[in-house]
């Protein structure tokens, strides 16, 4: 179940059909966040886990060599202290949460 304060920005598609603006939108869109969790297959554990993230400057969306999806984001700890940039695949689905109305502050 969604937390409430999240709306469900990205999930498995198995479609490769205009893979290019999916992996456009999707990096506009996590921009927008103020933060996500991202659910992905973590290989060294073995199951799927969940980080906490937000997009910055460096950060990007992109297909593998291998066909997926990769999305490099500045991972956060549970105290959302900043633990560094991370970068999953495999991605099961992606919550973000967007502001309702995103004015540029001068």
């Amino acid at each position: 179940m969604l937390d409430k304060r999240y709306d469900e920005l990205y999930s498995v598609i198995d479609e490769q059909e205009d893979r290019h603006l999916l992996l456009s939108l999707l990096q506009t869109e996590l921009s927008k966040a103020t933060q996500f969790k991202i659910h992905f297959f973590h290989s060294s554990k073995e199951d799927i886990v969940i980080r906490k993230g937000f997009f910055d400057e460096k950060c990007r969306v992109w297909e593998t060599k291998q066909g997926k999806i990769a999305v490099c984001f500045v991972c956060l700890d549970n105290n959302d202290r900043i633990k560094g940039y991370r970068t999953a695949t495999d991605i099961e689905h992606i919550e973000a949460m967007i502001p309702k109305t995103m004015e540029v502050m001068n």
